[in-house]
């Protein structure tokens, strides 16, 4: 909307001049035609719009940026909380899965060392145990047996 400089007079005059081409190239020409109107008005701070646009946007630019970096340190630390929590739970459990399959507990898979077909003693002979995607050997075994009796 236009408004007479006389209803709101500002301490700065701004003029936009829209050019084709190079549009630093045409500074000093622009500079030359306003002294040519008035040789009294100072011609200052001539900048592309692009300039003072990327001006503005310094602050937010920044800001999100940082917001960024914070981000990316919550979730790698969130991560690594995570990590944590379940490698100590994992620990604490191994043993106790152990002893569980050693006293009885059922078992996703067994390998034995001799076919039960021939012996049902060879039933015994076991080579180690499945349980839950995690293979215990029957030396392993021994030792949580020995360890509960």
């Amino acid at each position: 909307m236009y408004f007479p400089f006389s209803w709101d007079p500002s301490p700065g005059v701004g003029a936009l001049v829209k050019t084709a081409g190079d549009r630093t190239a045409l500074i000093p020409a622009i500079r030359q035609s306003l002294q040519q109107l008035d040789s009294e008005v100072p011609v200052y701070r001539v900048r592309t719009l692009e300039d003072i646009a990327l001006a503005g946007l310094g602050a937010r630019r920044f800001a999100m940026s940082l917001f960024g970096v914070f981000a990316a340190l919550a979730l790698l630390l969130g991560a690594v909380g995570i990590y944590g929590v379940m490698s100590f739970s994992v620990a604490q459990q191994s043993t106790e899965l152990g002893v569980r399959v050693a006293v009885g507990r059922r078992a996703d898979l067994i390998l034995l060392n001799s076919n039960p077909l021939d012996d049902v003693g060879n039933v015994a002979d076991r080579a180690g145990v499945m349980v839950r995607g995690r293979w215990f050997s029957d030396s392993y075994i021994q030792d949580r047996l020995d360890e509960i009796s």
